[in-house]
């Protein structure tokens, strides 16, 4: 017997979360959703195999939380188990991003108010950084879904 690598463990542990195309998107519509989301536009590219693409006009990420929201275990819903009894959002276990982050490169843009873009690596932290965009809106992109298996 032999210990798995973290690299292994980290997409094992992912596929328990991310299983599908159909699993990304339900987990991105959730999260507009829950960001009070009145507009969602879902973008498929190859199936979504080539890219998914999910546009919303919620409330978005607070730019304090950007450099977590990426990460396994984060989230801005509860902050312990008892918080669950009156829980009233779709996620909050902070597994969502964390876990598409593992299989994927993704593209978050806060669109709204500051008007900037953040791409995450495989390994889930901040990886870029850039202000190019003058539309109002939120957009999530992950191209190349499970490229990092």
């Amino acid at each position: 017997m032999h210990q798995l690598s973290s690299s292994t463990v980290r997409l094992l542990s992912s596929s328990q979360v991310i299983t599908s195309v159909i699993s990304v998107v339900k987990e991105l519509i959730e999260n507009a959703l829950d960001a009070q989301a009145t507009n969602i536009s879902v973008k498929l590219e190859n199936f979504g195999f080539d890219k998914i693409e999910v546009r919303d006009n919620g409330l978005g990420i607070k730019a304090a939380d950007t450099s977590v929201m990426a990460l396994k275990h984060y989230t801005s819903k509860i902050s312990c188990h008892e918080d669950l009894e009156t829980l009233q959002t779709y996620g909050f276990r902070g597994e969502a991003l964390g876990s598409i982050c593992s299989i994927a490169e993704v593209s978050y843009g806060n669109l709204l108010y500051k008007r900037y873009r953040l791409t995450f690596n495989g390994l889930g932290p901040l990886h870029n950084f850039a202000f190019p965009y003058s539309t109002p809106h939120f957009s999530k992109a992950i191209p190349y879904l499970f490229s990092l298996f």
